[in-house]
């Protein structure tokens, strides 16, 4: 008790000091309890960052951690501004942080307001931290589905550290998400930086298609040498013709945008190739700050990520490095209504050789309107029934059937088999959104370079090799996929251990190889991201 009294007299004390106080933490004390200055009231989590601030200084009792007793910044305090000054490379804004005000104030020797630098470097530092770690938007924010997490920063275990020597740029860094794919990014984005302020990559030109062995108009290859140096690729040797080796490049840059790689530079691969800055960094920007969603350390389990914008599966195994197995996918169509949504679950079971129940939404779009007779259902190879079980009374195609079935009074499905819309299996992981994974029999869609077509659930490539992957586990190998399947009797096999499934939108991606992928934004979510954060 007598401490506490102590403490709170020394408290008073410090509060009841003159603003003409000469020592810098009397100077600390007396800002932080009257009205702050301008300059700090500025950075955007002001009300709930302040109090933390308060409490970072009166646990020094006011001593400063950035500035020495001559104003100056000390040598951790211009590591800590340099950090800061690479906001851009994290996708993150300069101006949220103040630092023109702070490199100001820096580079006067002695500080004119160094009380000012010292508690706006700590306040941009800890709004810094915390959009580091847990992103300036939430997935509640954009209507996703992914959880938000709870990452806190500790601010106090932080400046504590860092008042006692320790490298202040490993402390933020370790805040940042750790993953190989972000931290790839964050090196490409300081790159992108430097060539960003020499002006726009020159726009490509052509007044026709180009095509193998068709001369190689020299602007052009200029431009395309500059583009492969952008995304790292080796550049083949000067010549006056289209050639293999130019054809390989081209290709190479088709690969980075997700096109059909077939080396002729039409529309599509030109206007691609001419993606402005903005467009290029936007995808950045906007998938880092998708990175900050994920947990901070990676689950030890096995999980599946499917990349909506990339229209691919990868599955791991405790670890976001190689994956065990990728495939292609097709995604929901771009309308609003069949979207693939973004959101996580845990997958608990798969149905082989399914029924495809067909929902009500589909069945009164797309199929109501196209019956005319009963022929049509066994063309289709659809059934009537009144529930959904894989016993339930089938109804014959009678015209009296036929309009209940209009009416809402019977439902219908689709019969197991190689005619199956949902193919071989489907890969159950309940949610409120009703998608899951599934075989498809339309196998030439993954052919195409987009791929969004569905009604929102995602179609895998080859079911039996994911089926493979999911049940090695339990003992099962492909001869056993293939036995089940081969049966053509519906059957579900519930996961003795559970697998992970994240449905993520990732315009931007590098892969453990280095490789940069750039996709198009198929649904707008990266431009409605961009313009939330420019509100900010």
């Amino acid at each position: 008790m007598i401490k506490q009294i102590w403490n709170i007299a020394a408290l008073f004390f410090l509060m009841s000091l003159s603003v003409h106080a000469n020592s810098i933490p009397d100077k600390i004390a007396n800002v932080l309890h009257q009205s702050p200055p301008k300059q700090i009231t500025q950075i955007r989590e002001m009300g709930s960052l302040f109090s933390i601030l308060v409490q970072v200084y009166d646990a020094r009792l006011y001593r400063p951690i950035w500035i020495d007793d001559s104003a100056k910044l000390t040598a951790n305090g211009k590591r800590l501004l340099s950090r800061l000054n690479e906001a851009q490379s994290d996708g993150l804004n300069p101006e949220h942080y103040l630092l023109d005000k702070l490199n100001t104030l820096a580079k006067e020797t002695p500080s004119s307001d160094p009380i000012v630098l010292e508690l706006l470097l700590t306040l941009s530092t800890m709004q810094f931290t915390e959009d580091l770690r847990n992103g300036r938007l939430t997935p509640g924010d954009l209507q996703m589905g992914l959880p938000i997490l709870d990452n806190p920063v500790d601010h106090q275990a932080f400046f504590a550290a860092a008042a006692n020597g320790e490298d202040p740029v490993k402390l933020i860094d370790a805040y940042a998400p750790q993953i190989h794919i972000y931290q790839a990014m964050r090196r490409l984005m300081h790159e992108w930086q430097g060539i960003l302020h020499e002006g726009e990559l020159t726009a490509l030109q052509l007044s026709k298609t180009l095509n193998p062995e068709d001369p190689l108009p020299a602007n052009f290859a200029a431009g395309i040498l500059d583009r492969l140096a952008l995304y790292r690729l080796p550049a083949p040797q000067s010549s006056d013709i289209y050639s293999t080796a130019w054809v390989d490049a081209i290709k190479a840059l088709q690969k980075v945008h997700g096109l059909t790689i077939d080396g002729v530079v039409g529309k599509q691969t030109l206007t691609a190739l001419n993606m402005s800055w903005d467009a290029r960094i936007g995808k950045m920007i906007a998938s880092m700050e998708r990175l900050r969603w994920l947990p901070a350390h990676i689950p030890q389990q096995r999980f599946i990520i499917v990349n909506v914008p990339e229209f691919k599966l990868r599955a791991f195994n405790g670890a976001l490095s190689d994956p065990e197995l990728k495939m292609p996918v097709v995604v929901g169509k771009s309308y609003s209504r069949y979207r693939t949504p973004i959101f996580r679950e845990v997958m608990k079971y798969v149905v082989f050789t399914p029924y495809w129940n067909i929902p009500n939404s589909i069945l009164h779009r797309s199929i109501v309107p196209a019956i005319d007779g009963p022929e049509y259902f066994s063309k289709h190879y659809y059934e009537m029934i009144e529930h959904f079980s894989w016993t339930a009374k089938v109804h014959p195609p009678t015209p009296e059937n036929i309009e209940k079935l209009k009416n809402g009074k019977l439902l219908l499905r689709q019969t197991p088999g190689a005619h199956n819309a949902l193919g071989e299996a489907k890969f159950i992981f309940p949610n409120a959104n009703h998608i899951y994974l599934h075989g498809t029999p339309a196998h030439s869609l993954f052919q195409q370079s987009v791929r969004a077509f569905s009604h929102g659930c995602i179609r895998v490539e080859n079911v039996p090799k994911l089926a493979t992957w999911i049940f090695q586990e339990q003992g099962w190998d492909r001869n056993k996929v293939d036995e089940v399947i081969a049966s053509k009797q519906p059957k579900q096999v519930n996961l003795e251990n559970e697998v992970l499934v994240a449905i993520l939108y990732q315009t931007a991606v590098i892969d453990s190889s280095g490789d940069i992928f750039l996709f198009d934004d198929i649904y707008g979510h990266d431009e409605h991201m961009l313009r939330r954060l420019q509100q900010l």
